[in-house]
């Protein structure tokens, strides 16, 4: 671990200091699956609104959130039926966000109104097993608002320096931002596309990807056109 002036810099995920680092408020970059991104714990209001203010976002616009796996949903009031949760459970993990209903007041610091937040089970297994540690993390664009993101950490330093608690050098990371999905009573609609995933899921990454914007289909849809949905299951 070293400094950079008043912020820590790490080299890896798996280090007990960043994890406490995160649970207690702070925030700063990490790599994910997809490109560098600010993070802080998705149950931490007061270090969202860091968040916001540090870069500059609009705050009407809700953040993307980093979960371990399907189950972590339920930390949000969340409820899957069996159905649904077998059709996350076939397409994560993998760098494709997915917007879902969250009406609960409770949140609202998240969805900001929209009463709905984009959920990502990352396809990268050590961010997985860090967001284990963590809990839920908050991510977006290592950038300030009409700016290019950030692809390494020299640059992440330029742009905000001290303003965050700390920097996890991954290398470059100059990836394709996360499919972006809206799912709704079975139904996906494509808002953005972006990163897929491969190996066993690739077929239904290869779906999603012809998902013309601003159209939807069905998760049977889906199954039929990629093949049997039983070579899906995780």
């Amino acid at each position: 671990m070293q400094y950079v002036s008043d912020a820590y810099l790490f080299y890896s995920l798996q280090l007990p200091e960043l994890v406490i680092l995160l649970k207690t408020g702070s925030i700063g970059v990490i790599p994910t699956d997809t490109i560098y991104g600010i993070s802080a714990s998705a149950l931490d209001e007061a270090a969202i609104e860091r968040i916001y203010t540090i870069r500059g976002r609009d705050r009407a616009k809700p953040l993307i959130v980093l979960i371990s796996s399907v189950d972590d949903l339920a930390l949000f009031d969340i409820s899957l039926n069996n159905e649904e949760y077998k059709e996350l459970t076939r397409i994560w993990p993998a760098p494709v966000s997915i917007i879902l209903p969250c009406p609960g007041k409770k949140f609202q610091y998240l969805h900001r109104g929209s009463k709905s937040i984009a959920f990502r089970v990352p396809a990268w297994g050590q961010l997985r097993m860090f967001l284990k540690k963590t809990g839920p993390l908050v991510t977006t664009s290592l950038n300030r608002e009409e700016e290019k993101p950030a692809t390494t950490i020299a640059q992440a330093k330029k742009k905000f320096g001290d303003a965050l608690d700390f920097y996890v050098d991954g290398g470059l990371r100059n990836g394709t931002p996360s499919t972006l999905l809206r799912f709704t009573k079975g139904t996906f609609e494509m808002l953005r596309h972006g990163g897929y995933s491969s190996g066993f899921q690739k077929r239904i990454a290869d779906v999603v990807r012809n998902i013309p914007k601003g159209s939807t289909l069905t998760y049977k849809e889906v199954a039929q056109r990629a093949g049997s949905p039983r070579a899906y299951r995780a």
